[in-house]
Parts: C-alpha cells; structure tokens; sequence
C-alpha cells in the first residue's frame, strides 16, 4: 500500500515537472483554495469565540444572582449553628458533666466508705 502511494506521488511529481504550466494551474488552484479555507476558518473561529463569551457572560451572570445569595444564607447558618453550639455547651453541656463529675465523686466517696465499715 505504501509503495503504491510513493508509486503514485513520484508520478504524479515526474507529470508536473515535465507540464510545467499545469503544475503553475494546479498551484494556483491550491493557493485559492487554501485561501478560502482560512478564510472560512478564520470566520469560523470569529462565531465560536464570539458564542464563547456570550456563554461566559451569562455563566457569570447566574452565579451572581444564584450563587451569592445561597452562599449568603450558607454563611447565616453557620452563624446560627455556631451560635447555638455555643450556647448548649456553656448552658447545657457543661454544667451537665460538672454534676456528673460531682455524682460520680460523691458514689465513690460512698462506695469508699461503705468499704470501710464494712472491713470493720
């Protein structure tokens, strides 16, 4: 398959330099159409980036006007969650494992006593 090709392009070559005006078409031809090609993909490229910052824009937009206030209200309720966790533990939680504390000291100051009356 190879060498058919290199076949084919040497020929293709050795036709071309011994017609030299129908390779100077053929090269016109090419330079024509490599012209409208870029062209075309210059034009191409323009609409797509064009498309692109109308997208971004509109991406930016929604998460101002989403994304803002939802972090607004995620920020008001970790203050509330905090405040709150705050609050049990110095009203609830502490006060509660100091009478616990206070209770267990007590039963086994009694348990210690207990014992010794009755190793008496």
């Amino acid at each position: 398959m190879a060498a058919a090709f290199i076949a084919i392009l040497v020929g293709i070559v050795y036709l071309l330099l011994n017609n030299p005006s129908l390779a100077a078409n053929i090269r016109d031809i090419v330079i024509i159409i490599t012209a409208l090609v870029l062209a075309v993909m210059s034009i191409a490229t323009s609409l797509l980036l064009i498309i692109l910052l109308y997208r971004l824009q509109a991406l930016t937009q929604l998460l101002r006007s989403e994304l803002v206030p939802i972090l607004t209200d995620t920020q008001k309720a970790v203050r509330t969650v905090y405040g709150t966790t705050v609050f049990v533990s110095r009203n609830i939680a502490q006060p509660t494992i100091k009478a616990a504390g206070f209770a267990a000291g007590i039963q086994q100051m009694a348990r210690a006593i207990g014992r010794k009356f009755k190793a008496k």
